[in-house]
């Protein structure tokens, strides 16, 4: 098809006119630079090398519609829209003496995106009227999610929902990336997320995350480009710091899979409650045994903020429920340890309802302690056999963000 444009900004032909005086008072005129028609000629070169069979062809994403044709002469700018790469040749008015032309759209800035856009360009002299532009893809790499194996349920890149590539139970994901940018990929695997990042990636390559688990519990990543197929990258599945579910009095929760950091906000003033165990299963999800002795070395820890003063309340602690030990320094049965994590000393709390009043760090109380001291099983707000609480307490009269990074116990 051809076609052709008029211009946004028409070229107008400029006149110049030179006076000088001399003996012979002689007038000189400078020759008058006329507009011409240009043909334009856009070749599509092969784009998205692929570098692996898939069931969809990497270059079916390619966007063929709304470029713009950008024109620099010596009258000026000229912009011509909506130009489609179907147009075989187009025609451009008013080109006034030497020339560049640039074929861009508008949407090739996008980081991550369902589709792919070209680009070209070219020059040419004030005698020239035909150009050929070679319109190729200089920004875009194509990133494909292997779900063959059926492990693979959904991904995302820079929070961007990877697209199926067919109807399958288990598709392959794609999409198309910005070069010369790195891009966090998160995969949803029927064992957990695990995330890998795609650094500085390169135009018109194809970037193949094949998934497999091996049997020690990490995810093997085979990526299928520049030689990388006998070199897997092996991660371990990245989980919350706790479920989302091991948390009451929360909403607008936001889990990082890359950290495991989880953020979001309290109801209505409350306190939230974070559970390292509820329902007697641990942040991982596995049963955890109550059975086991409360020693020196297995001292739990905690990394939290919330955006208020850290001594709003009671402030952020974690409670630590035990039984069958006795403090040898006041003979008093300990009932739970709170732990704080701005401070080396620890606060403990006896089953008569009272608490130590002196400092003490978690060595020197488990250091004094007679009994075979074991983890309880606490009720708590709802929960059965819970333990391991952090409290984010601003005594039910504070709204608040918070954050949680960090807990082992």
């Amino acid at each position: 098809m051809k076609k052709s444009l008029l211009p946004l900004l028409l070229s107008y032909s400029i006149f110049f006119t030179f006076f000088s005086c001399s003996t012979e008072d002689t007038e000189l005129e400078e020759p008058v630079k006329e507009g011409r028609v240009i043909t334009v000629r856009p070749v599509i070169d092969e784009q998205i090398t692929p570098m692996t069979k898939g069931t969809r062809d990497p270059k079916n994403g390619l966007e063929y519609n709304g470029y713009t044709i950008i024109v620099i002469d010596e009258s000026g700018e000229k912009i011509y829209k909506e130009f489609s790469l179907r147009d075989t040749l187009v025609t451009v008015d008013y080109v006034v003496g030497n020339f560049s032309i640039d074929i861009v759209h508008e949407k090739s800035s996008e980081k991550v995106s369902k589709n792919y856009y070209l680009k070209g360009s070219e020059s040419g002299s004030n005698v020239d009227e035909f150009v050929t532009i070679r319109m190729n893809n200089q920004q875009f790499a194509y990133v494909l999610i292997d779900g063959a194996e059926d492990e693979v349920t959904n991904a995302s890149i820079d929070d961007f929902e990877l697209i199926p590539d067919s109807n399958d139970i288990y598709p392959n994901f794609y999409a198309y990336v910005q070069s010369d940018l790195d891009h966090n990929i998160l995969i949803n695997t029927v064992r957990g997320y695990v995330g890998v990042t795609l650094e500085n990636a390169i135009s018109d390559k194809q970037y193949t995350y094949s998934v497999n688990f091996s049997t020690t519990g990490e995810i093997i990543i085979n990526p299928g480009f520049d030689g990388r197929k006998d070199d897997p990258i092996k991660v371990i599945p990245i989980y919350p710091v706790v479920p989302e579910t091991y948390i009451s009095n929360a909403e607008n929760l936001v889990t990082d899979y890359f950290t495991g950091v989880i953020k979001g906000d309290n109801k209505s003033n409350k306190d939230v409650y974070v559970y390292g165990v509820s329902y007697g299963k641990d942040n991982n999800g596995n049963e955890f045994d109550f059975s086991q002795k409360v020693t020196i070395e297995n001292k739990p820890s905690f990394t939290a903020s919330w955006n208020i003063d850290i001594n709003a309340g009671d402030g952020i602690y974690m409670n630590i429920y035990v039984e069958g030990g006795t403090d040898v320094k006041n003979k008093k049965i300990i009932k739970n340890i709170n732990i704080y994590e701005d401070s080396e000393f620890v606060t403990v709390h006896y089953t008569d309802g009272t608490q130590d009043p002196t400092n003490r760090t978690w060595e020197e109380v488990l250091g004094n302690v007679s009994g075979d001291m074991v983890y309880s099983k606490r009720a708590d707000y709802g929960r059965l056999n819970t333990n391991f609480i952090i409290r984010f307490d601003g005594n039910n009269k504070e709204n608040f963000e918070f954050e949680l990074s960090a807990l082992s116990f």
